[in-house]
């Protein structure tokens, strides 16, 4: 049987190539300073010629000349000299090129001949993992996207530039800044005391928007996003981590339109406001804002995004909701090394696509506890840890929840917990994410009313006089706590459940040690309550009459 021509395949690679530029080296030995930066001893495909150029890089580092004899001095030490094909194989690699003026242009060459094999290699193991069926696809595609970038990074080539290039570069911005007549080099804001503190949002920047929440961050961005889009035309990039996109588009038209937010979201709208909406339709459905409202998106997802839409939309900005959900795609010992890896490659990001990039972030607590409440760069960090037992009251269900269970969620969506407001209300809240910050020295608190909890040394509680540290708090210190929290929730209860419960307060018996029953005169009243118990609880309970009572004994399920 003949082989097929797929089973004859070998990796990509050229002999050739690889022979030139060893024989190059042996030729003029000051030529491997044009290789040595890019090219490795693995990306050669015969083991021989690996053998001899890491050999030759090892001479070089020494600072020793590189010839036919050092490196065969060399080769023996290792005993690969044999390996090769001894001293004749070295000297035949001299013939094989005539000049050492063209190095480069062989290890470059050699190089993409590895950077193929590897993209088969990790073909390969993808494959696998595909057939895999208790494979997560999630991490499949991460995986992937990993693998696949960290060989585009290594694939990357970046010289020494003279400074004389970059003042040329330099001068060309200026004369396109002149040209245009503007007063700013980077993107409007929209904001003139902004636009002149910073003068504009320079390209290759990382600018953080913080603030503590309520206060409107999101709003701002988005109005930002509005002046470079409409007035300026400028494509414009949204990460929204936090909100749908139909959240953002209500709030584009809200700010295009210059209407009431509550009119808009109940509908009451007038035909003033009609026609404002209208317009701000048709200019919003001009402008090039772009929007990824995925929930939960790893950097590595959104630097993948992000590059396909400056190729296909060349975008001038790019906007980021929130850091602090960006999921940075591998474990941390700590919420704040998470944290600063994602804002590195946030910042790397802006490099690479040489525009300006606007994270929004949360600050900490810690803002509220001084005096001038002037944010510091410390107040981006996390305000606090509680230990994953504490607890927290669904606001929807009045269920307690652990933080253990809602940093374990796989999918980190918003829920309602109840949570004291700036008025000192306890009142619904978002909770947007729990996560995992690591091991850490926590200590306990207790009241004089027998309260307690977990908590990290600078975790926030609140006084009479603003907010205070854990290790702040001194013995008789006053902290707010609330007495009775009132959950109504959205729970639906059944007929049956309503009736049960109501009997069996007013007439149930649940006394230690006896068996649970309801009591009660009218048999009516019996019947009622013994048919809620069956349609719940599928049991069969039994009926005792004791002179004008009867007793209905319910069993466990």
């Amino acid at each position: 049987m003949t082989p097929s021509g797929d089973s004859l395949k070998v990796p990509p690679h050229d002999l050739d190539a690889e022979k030139s530029v060893l024989g190059a080296v042996l030729i003029d030995s000051g030529s491997i300073n044009l290789v040595a930066e890019f090219l490795k001893a693995e990306h050669f495909y015969s083991r021989e010629h690996q053998l001899v150029y890491d050999a030759m890089i090892t001479l070089f580092e020494k600072q020793q000349p590189i010839d036919v004899v050092t490196i065969q001095d060399e080769l023996k030490k290792t005993d690969s000299l044999k390996m090769i094909g001894g001293k004749n194989y070295l000297s035949d690699l001299i013939n094989a090129v005539p000049t050492s003026a063209y190095i480069e242009q062989y290890g470059r060459i050699v190089k993409n001949h590895f950077v193929k094999r590897r993209l088969i290699q990790m073909s390969s193991r993808l494959v696998e993992k595909s057939f895999d069926t208790k494979g997560d696809v999630k991490k499949l595609l991460d995986d992937a996207e990993t693998e696949i970038f960290g060989l585009s990074q290594e694939h990357l080539h970046r010289d020494f530039i003279q400074l004389k290039e970059v003042l040329a570069e330099s001068f060309e911005r200026l004369e396109e800044f002149v040209k245009k007549g503007s007063h700013l080099r980077g993107v409007s804001t929209g904001f003139a005391e902004l636009d002149n503190k910073l003068a504009g949002m320079q390209d290759s920047n990382l600018l953080i928007l913080a603030a503590r929440p309520g206060i409107g961050k999101t709003t701002l961005a988005l109005n930002m996003a509005l002046q470079a889009a409409t007035k300026n035309k400028t494509p414009v990039g949204f990460f929204s981590l936090e909100m749908s996109k139909e959240e953002l588009v209500d709030r584009l038209l809200v700010g295009q339109a210059d209407i009431d937010a509550w009119r808009l979201k109940t509908g009451r709208l007038s035909e003033d406001d009609y026609k404002r909406l209208t317009e701000a339709m048709g200019e919003l459905s001009e402008a090039p804002i772009f929007i990824d409202d995925t929930p939960g998106a790893s950097i590595l997802e959104m630097r993948t995004k992000a590059r396909k839409l400056k190729i296909e939309k060349d975008i001038k900005l790019l906007i980021v909701d929130y850091l602090q959900l960006i999921d940075a795609g591998k474990r941390f010992d700590s919420r704040v090394n998470e944290v600063s890896f994602v804002s590195q490659n946030l910042k790397n990001l802006a490099r690479e696509l040489k525009i300006p990039v606007l994270a929004i972030s949360q600050l900490s607590r810690a803002v509220e506890q001084r005096g001038t409440r002037k944010p510091q760069l410390s107040d981006l960090r996390e305000s606090g840890c509680l230990t994953g037992s504490a607890q927290l009251i669904n606001a929807d269900t009045g269920e307690k929840i652990t933080i253990k269970y809602l940093s374990e969620r796989k999918e980190q969506t918003p829920i309602s917990v109840m949570s004291m407001d700036s008025d000192y209300k306890i009142r619904p809240a978002t909770l947007i994410k729990a996560f995992k910050s690591g091991v850490k020295t926590t200590y306990l608190l207790k009241t004089q009313s027998g309260r307690e909890i977990k908590a990290s040394a600078n975790h926030p509680f609140y006084k009479l006089n603003g907010w205070a540290r854990l290790d702040q708090l001194k013995t008789n210190d006053l902290i707010a706590i609330p007495r009775i929290i009132d959950v109504k929730g959205k729970q639906q209860y059944e007929d049956e459940e309503i009736i049960l419960f109501a009997h069996m307060i007013g007439d149930g018996c649940f006394i230690k040690h006896q068996p649970i029953h309801y009591t009660n005169s009218d048999l009516k009243n019996i019947r009622v309550v013994e048919i809620s118990a069956k349609k719940l609880f599928k049991i069969v309970p039994r009926l005792v009459k004791q002179k004008n009572w009867f007793h209905l004994y319910l069993p466990s399920p």
